[in-house]
């Protein structure tokens, strides 16, 4: 007859031997997007797409664009599921929208106003800034750059190798404060 002490043996077991199983399994991993064709190609089209509607004054809206809606330009069955392709075509899409809209000709009058075009927190602050300033002039609210929760942090992007942090910051924030303006006088203009 199975003792008390047996049973809790065999119970602690029964339990640990398909952790210790499924622990053992190796982790799936997604390749990162950044290197994938479809990640390339939605970020080149994308680029084109951002350039096009900031040199025509369109709103900053990337999901109204045909080929991010499709998602699957230049796909092949080489390249396996066609709903992974439309996914990282899309991060693709997105990201490259977002590089080629920033180099409107605010921002790189920005630039020229003492902080590098390429400078991270330049950019960063300017795409962040922009965003929220046409947001708000499109729902009506009131012009306030300094009540967005990405400007009182200032950090929004950051990386050790961009140096200081309180630097960062300050560039971070005198660049959310310009594309906020020209975001809000887009917004109003084109709504």
């Amino acid at each position: 007859m199975p003792t008390l002490r047996s049973l809790a043996l065999v119970s602690a077991l029964t339990l640990a031997v398909p952790a210790v199983a499924w622990g053992a399994q190796p982790p799936i991993r997604r390749a990162q997007p950044r290197s994938s064709p479809a990640f390339q190609q939605g970020y080149d089209r994308g680029v084109r797409a951002g350039l096009q509607d900031a040199q025509h004054h369109d709103a900053y809206r990337f999901t109204d664009e045909s080929d991010y809606r499709r998602g699957d330009v230049g796909y092949r069955a080489t390249y396996g599921s066609r709903d992974r392709y439309r996914d990282d075509f899309r991060l693709g899409f997105e990201s490259g929208y977002r590089a080629g809209y920033s180099r409107t000709p605010a921002m790189q009058r920005y630039g020229g106003r003492g902080l590098a075009l390429g400078d991270a927190a330049s950019a960063t602050g300017f795409n962040d800034g922009y965003e929220a300033g046409l947001k708000d002039a499109q729902k009506n609210h009131r012009f306030d750059p300094v009540s967005e929760g990405r400007y009182r942090d200032g950090d929004h992007g950051y990386d050790r190798s961009d140096g200081p942090k309180e630097i960062y910051k300050l560039h971070y924030r005198d660049a959310f404060k310009a594309g906020y303006e020209q975001g809000y006088q887009d917004g109003r203009r084109y709504r």
